[in-house]
């Protein structure tokens, strides 16, 4: 039973809110959240012209409203009607990527962005590694978008074995 989804622009399935993965008996909830900031990219091996023959104008400072949903999935509790209270979400999203990540310059403040390009990618990996194991023992994170604009997203998720 999908309670909300939506269609992408390249035609694949997204689903928004809660659903009951049939068979199962699991629940994944997505979570949104969306931050302001900063970055550019640039190698420190490479002159500013190597740089900008490399990525263009990313590499010139700029910034971005980025929007990221969090894939969370467990057991059903029948008896809650819930896999996490939505306010336990909320709380774990605010202080790993909210409260860090909002109005701020990645490489200059984030220690992880300092040995890594923060591309729209780099920043699905750290968000997805930061927010593992935060949810409890029965919710395992498996996926995480992050979108620089409508047009640009990627996704970082689990793979079978659990990696």
């Amino acid at each position: 039973m999908k309670i909300c989804s939506t269609k992408s622009s390249s035609g694949r399935q997204k689903t928004i809110g809660s659903s009951i993965v049939a068979n199962r008996h699991e629940v994944e909830l997505f979570s949104k959240v969306r931050f302001a900031a900063a970055h550019s990219f640039n190698e420190a091996s490479l002159s500013p012209e190597e740089n900008w023959a490399k990525y263009g104008k990313c590499s010139k400072v700029h910034g971005h409203n980025f929007e990221a949903i969090i894939g969370l999935r467990g057991k059903f509790d029948p008896q809650t009607g819930m896999l996490i209270n939505f306010f336990d979400v909320e709380k774990v999203l605010q202080e790993m990527i909210t409260d860090p990540l909002d109005y701020c310059h990645l490489e200059k403040e984030i220690a992880f962005f300092r040995g890594n390009i923060p591309t729209t990618e780099n920043i699905a990996r750290y968000l997805f590694k930061n927010l593992e194991n935060k949810f409890g023992p029965d919710v395992e994170l498996f996926r995480v978008e992050v979108f620089e604009s409508f047009e640009l997203g990627a996704i970082y998720e689990r793979n079978e074995h659990g990696q």
